[in-house]
């Protein structure tokens, strides 16, 4: 029987923590296909992740002997993905019971779509305490947020069409970090057509540990920053006169470059080089000279000043 969903899970080393994503979807009363894409793990999930399919029959995997990323993870999961519909979960996050019913009935209901978007929580050790709501809703013009990173949903909140997903060519995997959001935007560019239930249950939990990082912080920096500067050239030929609003993701990199820094993650001459490579690429004279100034203030006081954010998005229109 061809199941209604595939959910793939990369996972790369995250211990503990995949045993209660993998219980959570096992746990559905609407049981998805489940495909399991380790990374080459050295850690013990790796064994945990091939003993799965004999433990569970709807669960395959597969056991990477070098590690790839988490792009190829997930292409190689849709690659032999089943379902109709499909959706993305990292191995330290959870579902809720109903998920995969809900947005099944979701997707039922309004079927004129190519990917349904649902609410999710962010949490620490415990998903029954929220610390924060993402909700997205079909009044934002989405594709400006994904542009200026004022990012409108995660990487879990839709269920995709797999048609859709296999004609966009899945994820870049050219992209480290940024995946979900280059490969949303390049959806919305191709006409994707997105449906938000905001006033849905949160359906899906987002872990924030310590532990979730399993890289160096200064790597994870400077992948970030490198990041922002593919995603702004990969798409600054195509939206025309978006141009401008693409400068908010180097305002956002930088933001957290400077943090970093604060946080000494990265050291002075690092922060220096990656926040000239970040105002170098932007392509209107005025939105560099706003974000040099930028990276001149933050430097000269010890702290974020509040709503400069805000500040900053309004000057970069």
């Amino acid at each position: 029987m061809t199941p209604a969903i595939s959910v793939i899970i990369p996972n790369r080393n995250k211990g503990m923590l995949i045993h209660a994503t993998i219980d959570s979807v096992l746990s559905q009363t609407a049981l998805p296909e489940i495909i399991v894409v380790d990374d080459a793990s050295t850690d013990i999930s790796r064994d945990f992740v091939r003993a799965l399919p004999q433990r569970h029959t709807g669960v395959r995997a597969i056991l990477l002997d070098t590690p790839r990323g988490g792009s190829h993870c997930r292409n190689q999961g849709l690659a032999i993905a089943r379902g109709e519909f499909v959706i993305f979960l990292d191995s330290d996050d959870l579902f809720s019971p109903t998920c995969c019913a809900g947005r099944i009935a979701a997707a039922t209901a309004h079927p004129e779509y190519d990917l349904w978007v649902f609410p999710m929580r962010v949490f620490r050790e415990n998903p029954d305490i929220t610390i924060s709501e993402w909700i997205p809703d079909n009044h934002t013009d989405h594709l400006t947020a994904f542009l200026s990173h004022r990012l409108p949903w995660s990487i879990m909140q839709p269920l995709w069409r797999r048609s859709v997903l296999e004609s966009l060519g899945g994820f870049d995997e050219s992209f480290e970090r940024l995946q979900d959001p280059e490969l949303h935007t390049r959806a919305i560019l191709a006409g994707a057509r997105v449906r938000c239930f905001p006033k849905a249950e949160p359906d899906c939990y987002y872990r924030i540990a310590e532990c979730r990082t399993t890289i160096d912080p200064a790597v994870a920096a400077k992948q970030h920053a490198a990041a922002s500067i593919h995603y702004y050239k990969t798409f600054a030929d195509r939206i025309g006169e978006r141009l401008p609003q693409l400068s908010g993701v180097l305002q956002s990199a930088i933001a957290r470059t400077i943090n970093d820094w604060r946080a000494n993650k990265i050291s002075t001459a690092d922060l220096r080089v990656m926040t000239s490579d970040l105002i170098g690429i932007c392509r209107i004279p005025r939105h560099q000279r706003i974000l040099s100034g930028y990276v001149t203030m933050s430097l000269a006081i010890p702290f974020h000043p509040p709503g400069i954010g805000t500040v900053m998005r309004k000057l970069l229109r």
